[in-house]
């Protein structure tokens, strides 16, 4: 989920737990789009 305070945050589908946050270079103005590549 991106924020207007240039934050990326994951968070975990079954328990809605945070996972994992990192910082953008400009504050995120759409959905952001992840994937897996071979397991990762």
């Amino acid at each position: 989920m991106g924020t207007n305070d240039v934050r990326l945050i994951a968070f975990d589908a079954r328990s809605g737990r945070e996972l994992w946050q990192g910082r953008l270079p400009v504050p995120g103005v759409a959905n952001p789009m992840t994937y897996l590549w071979k397991g990762e």
